[in-house]
Parts: C-alpha cells; structure tokens; sequence
C-alpha cells in the first residue's frame, strides 16, 4: 500500500483509466477461480455502492482479472474512491477464493460444414487429427465464459484443448457472419454479429447470440458453461428457418450432455 498525504492508503492494484474509470487488478491468471472473484467483487460494489462524493458508479465491469468500475463525471477526489471501494473489500466482503456463484448452462449445435469452417482444414493440419477428430475434441470440451466483451454478446470461452491452439489470422476478415465459431489460442468465441474479426472460423451456429429486443439481450453470460454438439447442413437450416430455436439454448445442470 501507498501512503498518501492525506494519511490515505492507496492499493498498488488499483489503476485510473483518466478521470472516470478506475481499475482493480487481480492475480494476472487466465483461471475460473480469479474470474469468479471479479465476478463478485463487481457484485459485491454494486450491492454495496460507496457514498459521500459528487459522482456516482454508473457502470462496473469484470474482466478476466480485473473489475472496472465507471462513473458519471470526472472524478474529484480519486484518493477517496479507491480507499473507499479498498474499505469495503477488506472489511469482510470479499469474496473468498473457494466460492462460488450460480452458472447457467448452455448446448449449443454448430454446423462444422466446408461452406462455415473455411479454416477447420489449418487446424486438421497444424494438429494431426482429422476433421472428425477436431471437431470429436471441441464437442468434449466443456466451455467456461471468462467474460463478455468485444461487442455485445461476444464471449469468450475456454479452454480450447492445447492441441488445437491456433494464433490469430495474421490478415483479419473484413467480414464474418454471425453465429460463427472462432478459435484463436486457448480461447473459442461464436460471432453475436457480423463484424471484422481475426480469429479461425471452424464452424457455424444458427442460435442467436444476441438480441437487442430481448429482456436478456445476450444468450451466454460470464460464467456460464458451454458445450457443443454437431449437427447437420440439413439441421442447421431447418433452425435457422425456425429463428435459431432448435439449436442449442439453455440447460439446466443434468441436462448437460
């Protein structure tokens, strides 16, 4: 901790983003354990929102270590928000490192067709599998959403088994249709719109990611957990036709297979 000059003591994880975002950095880790914790932090603020200033939080976002809070004015006092969202995590609200929070579950049907997995055969090569074999790998994994991001509805899931780690295009798309799905590193996304992107398109799905009308306008959540399964040309039409309500949605616990 820093001493100020007031006797104020700023935490050394703490970072402003100019003068209305203040940032607070947990463990630099890609894991569920850290990202739950921002997860409950942001929750934690939120519940419990510090005041006795001019401005006020009027947004808070937790990323894959860390939680951003925004407010709604150039702050005047940055000493007093970070000692006072400092108070509130040490006085007992913190969340602990073995706890846990309630996560929906999705399935989610992809079409691994030529015409939506123009860069499946890359990864067929780069990791020595056959098409069925990468596309077997993807549908045993069991996705976690580290967090929405990007644009809206966008999130990213890992792990994608090592194996079938591919770095970004080194030449983005200018284009990529919604619902596809992306691989770029350890992480797997699926497109909520379309959108310039530079991730490994293997595959496409016909269920919605992302709807501004919607009261949920996003389907997948941080934290959520994600599985993938197969399906046909002729299946992927026959939901896109219906709106994108037969291929996947959410599942609740023992449903997921």
């Amino acid at each position: 901790m820093q001493t100020l000059s007031d006797g104020m003591n700023r935490p050394e994880n703490m970072a402003w983003l100019g003068d209305r975002a203040l940032t607070l950095y947990l463990p630099q880790e890609m894991s569920r354990r850290i990202s739950r914790q921002a997860r409950q932090i942001a929750d934690e603020v939120r519940r419990a929102l510090p005041t006795g200033q001019s401005e006020a939080i009027i947004d808070v976002m937790a990323a894959f270590a860390s939680v951003t809070w925004v407010f709604d004015r150039p702050v005047s006092d940055p000493a007093w928000w970070e000692q006072a969202i400092s108070e509130l995590l040490s006085a007992g609200h913190r969340p602990g490192a073995d706890s846990t929070d309630s996560t929906a579950r999705h399935r989610i049907a992809v079409c691994f067709d030529e015409e939506f997995a123009p860069d499946l055969p890359i990864l067929c090569e780069k990791s020595g599998l056959s098409r069925a074999g990468v596309i077997a790998r993807l549908c045993d994994t069991l996705f976690y959403a580290y967090m929405v991001g990007f644009m809206p509805g966008f999130a990213y899931l890992g792990e994608v088994p090592e194996i079938l780690h591919l770095p970004r295009r080194t030449t983005p798309r200018t284009q990529v249709p919604p619902g596809s799905l992306a691989v770029a590193g350890a992480m797997a996304a699926i497109y909520p719109v379309t959108s310039p992107g530079g991730w490994n398109l293997i595959g496409r799905t016909a269920q919605s990611m992302f709807d501004a009308r919607a009261a949920r306008p996003h389907l997948i959540a941080a934290g959520d957990e994600i599985s993938l399964t197969p399906q046909s040309r002729a299946d992927y039409e026959l939901s896109r036709n219906r709106g994108g309500n037969l291929s996947g949605g959410n599942l609740s616990g023992d449903n997921l297979t």
